[in-house]
C-alpha cells in the first residue's frame, strides 16, 4: 500500500467533537490497583477517581505504575447506559488547578458540541432533527459539503450555507 497523498487524513468536525468524547463515558469511578496475580493489591487499595486528580505522588510512593496498569488491564470497561452516561466523579468532582469550583465534564461536552455547531441527535430529540423545526438541520441536509468527509467548521457554519 504505502503512502497515498490523495487520502485526506483530517478528522471530520463531528468525529473530532463528538466521537472523541465517547471515551468520557467509559471512565471508571474507581482506579483499581492489582498485584502480580491480578488480585486486589494487599498494600495499596483501590482509589476513588477524584482522589487521584493531581496526585502523581501516588505512583511514586504507592507501588509504582504497575499496580495501576494491572488494574486497567484486569478490569472490564464501564458499561454505558442511557440513564448514567458519565460517572458522577466526572460530573460532580472534576477538579482543575487554579479554579475554585468543581467542573462538570458532561456539561463541558455539551458546550463543546454547541461550540462546534453539531446538530441535535435524532435519537435524543427527533423534533430537533426535523428540517421544519431546525433550520440548521435543513441547511446541513442540502449542503453537499456538510456530508462530505472533507467537511470542516466553515462548511457547517450558517454564514457559509445557502
Amino acid at each position: 500500500m504505502g503512502y497515498d497523498p490523495t487520502v485526506n487524513p483530517s478528522a471530520s468536525n463531528v468525529f473530532a467533537t463528538a466521537a472523541f468524547r465517547f471515551g468520557h463515558a467509559t471512565i471508571s469511578t474507581v482506579v483499581r490497583r492489582f498485584n502480580e496475580s491480578f488480585q486486589t493489591h494487599e498494600q495499596f487499595t483501590h482509589l476513588r477517581l477524584h482522589h487521584t486528580f493531581f496526585s502523581p505522588w501516588r505512583i511514586v510512593k504507592e507501588g509504582g505504575i504497575e499496580p495501576v496498569l494491572r488494574g486497567l488491564m484486569g478490569t472490564a470497561a464501564t458499561s454505558v447506559s442511557t440513564d448514567k452516561l458519565i460517572a458522577e466523579e466526572m460530573t460532580e468532582k472534576l477538579v482543575v488547578l487554579n479554579i475554585q469550583w468543581k467542573l462538570d465534564l458532561a456539561a463541558l461536552n455539551l458546550q463543546r458540541g454547541r461550540d462546534h455547531a453539531l446538530a441535535a441527535s435524532p435519537r435524543t430529540n427527533p423534533q430537533a432533527a426535523s428540517p421544519r423545526n431546525n433550520p440548521q438541520a435543513a441547511r446541513t441536509r442540502t449542503n453537499p459539503h456538510a456530508a462530505s468527509p472533507r467537511n470542516n467548521l466553515q462548511a457547517a457554519s450558517p454564514s457559509t450555507n445557502p
